[in-house]
């Protein structure tokens, strides 16, 4: 096949990649040298030989080497199009606190604030409120843990947890679908805090993203490189920042093993909470948010020299976590 008709191939197969599929290329063989379609083969040899052919992954090399033309052509394509659709983000550092803040008692409050709204497991409020003022202190920190929300079935407060801990966090981002370089180019520009919901649409069916996600856990080995401009500079862009992942079910084992867990389920009648309203803004918890930010800014150096002391029965990941 032709190099023009192969990329032409390759977009198409990236587009709905993009969308949440697995794809794979069927190759049909041809005869001496006559072009041969889906319906022509099926005429002349039956569906049941169609299906036997070979499928070839999108990593395969023959269609790998046309990752950085079809990169190269989706930056192109944003650079000359002056009229982008969609929304620009704007994601900018809290406004500090102006008064100092006692870290135990902003612990406390933002644990509070979960109490408040999620019905959650034992200690688990604890978990998120450290969690978030990890977010806060990602400076100081060499491992950035997932943190891992699931439920085994729909309407356990998963999407209402997220809401309201994006509301304490720092350059908050929410999604439902992101794709691989959407993911290490918004956070090499803005360094955000990224929420994913609904994390079982797409998650399990795209391999590359879940190996971006998995570079971020480490954040000396948190890049990918990439090849920039006509001279294909080599690159590199950073993948660190603090991840929350919600879903049905468990992540992927590589990702969960660079996770804390949070395990919902749907709350009963005697589970008595908040009803959070996703218009009305909060103050209160934008009031948290900027005293986390002024508490870890007075304090990150020192929070990276901290040496807590840990559990003898924990090790590797699970330690590091």
């Amino acid at each position: 096949m032709r190099d023009d008709l192969q990329r032409a191939l390759f977009a198409l197969a990236k587009e709905i990649e993009g969308r949440g599929a697995k794809v794979a290329v069927t190759v049909i063989p041809g005869e001496q040298d006559k072009k041969i379609g889906f319906d022509d083969f099926v005429v002349a040899h039956g569906l049941d030989a169609f299906k036997k052919l070979n499928r070839i992954p999108l990593k395969h090399q023959s269609l790998k080497r046309h990752l950085k033309w079809w990169e190269a052509r989706e930056e192109k394509k944003k650079s000359d199009d002056d009229s982008l659709q969609g929304q620009g983000l704007n994601l900018t550092d809290p406004e500090p606190w102006p008064d100092s803040v006692n870290g135990v008692e902003l612990l406390s409050r933002i644990a509070a604030a979960f109490r408040r709204f999620v019905v959650l497991p034992p200690h688990a409020d604890i978990v998120q409120a450290l969690w978030c003022l990890h977010a806060h202190a990602l400076d100081a920190f060499g491992i950035s843990p997932v943190l891992e929300i699931n439920s085994p079935e729909l309407e356990c407060g998963k999407s209402v947890n997220q809401s309201v801990m994006r509301r304490m966090a720092p350059r908050a981002l929410t999604t439902t679908s992101i794709s691989m370089s959407g993911v290490f180019r918004t956070v090499e520009k803005y360094k955000p805090t990224l929420f994913v919901d609904e994390g079982d649409a797409f998650l399990a069916l795209n391999e590359d993203l879940r190996g971006i996600l998995n570079s971020s856990h480490l954040k000396n080995d948190a890049y990918v490189i990439r090849t920039e401009g006509d001279q294909h500079e080599p690159r590199a862009f950073s993948t660190w920042c603090a991840k929350s992942i919600a879903l049905i079910g468990n992540l992927p084992p590589t990702l969960r093993s660079r996770a804390i867990l949070i395990q919902m389920k749907r709350k009963t009648a005697k589970d008595k909470v908040e009803d959070l309203h996703g218009h009305y803004p909060y103050p209160e918890l934008e009031a948290l948010k900027r005293q986390a930010w002024r508490w870890t800014r007075d304090n990150l150096k020192a929070i990276q020299s901290a040496e807590p002391s840990m559990p003898a029965e924990l090790n590797n990941r699970t330690r590091d976590n």
